[in-house]
Parts: structure tokens; sequence; C-alpha cells
């Protein structure tokens, strides 16, 4: 109980600022398409891209921790 209450606790400020950041992905891409709408559909795909690259690395990561989870999970009790 004691590690899913800190993977909690680390889980909540990164989604927090997740949000965040698309917030200001939304701002800054909308100034991009005004000044330059070609260049900024050219760095957006290459930022596609890379993130279509990187979901192995996540995938990854989310299967870890489901890991970690059932290694942790531990009757407290006689079953």
């Amino acid at each position: 109980m004691g590690t899913e209450a800190i993977r909690a606790s680390v889980a909540y400020p990164g989604r927090a600022k997740a949000v965040s950041f698309v917030i200001q992905v939304g701002v800054y891409a909308g100034v991009a398409f005004l000044v330059d709408w070609k260049a900024t559909l050219g760095v957006l795909a290459v930022g596609a891209i890379v993130l279509y690259a990187l979901n192995r690395l996540v995938r990854m990561a989310h299967q870890a921790g489901k890991r970690q989870t059932q290694l942790l999970d531990v009757p407290l009790g006689p079953a």
C-alpha cells in the first residue's frame, strides 16, 4: 500500500504538468500557424514521428509498472 501511495503522489504533479504543457503547445502552435503555417506543419509532422518512435518506450515503462505492482501485491493475512 505504501508503494502505491508514493507512486500516486509522484503521478499527480506529472499529470498536472502534462496538462499545462498541452495548453502551452496549443497556444504556441496557434501563434506558429499565424507566422508560417507551412513550417509549422513540417515541424508538427516531425514531432508526430518522434512521438510514434518513443511510443515503444512508453509501452515498456507501462509494462514494467504493471509488473512492479504485481510483485508488490502481497497478501496481508492468512489465505
